[in-house]
């Protein structure tokens, strides 16, 4: 009786891939002072998927999280995911943060009858 064994070995190649990569964000925010420099607490949701499944992907986001803080101006974000075989993908984006400023005017104004 003989047995013959054969051994397949398959390669991963597919790139893991971003289904909901957003679109810049262009976030408002009311401030009443010019010069405040707090910016603004963002969240977004980027899910990316691999066919050797997404609890296996390494996902790192630079330079700033979801639920972090940030700053006025244009902040580009970049989701590296990258799958057991190497494979990575990126979702990038820019996070957009303007502030609205009400101006404040207070007049002090003395009214003389002559």
């Amino acid at each position: 009786m003989r047995f013959f064994f054969s051994f397949m070995s398959f390669t991963d190649t597919q790139y893991p891939r971003f289904g909901n990569c957003p679109v810049n964000q262009r976030l408002y925010k009311e401030i009443t002072t010019e010069g405040t420099d707090e910016g603004l607490v963002v969240t977004f949701n980027v899910e990316p998927q691999d066919n050797a499944g997404a609890a296996n992907l390494d996902v790192k986001t630079t330079p700033l999280q979801s639920g972090d803080r940030f700053p006025y101006g244009s902040t580009p974000v970049v989701v590296n995911a990258t799958d057991p075989s190497g494979n990575s993908n990126l979702c990038q984006f820019s996070v957009i943060v303007r502030g609205n400023y009400t101006m404040l005017y207070c007049a002090h104004i003395n009214i003389h009858m002559v």
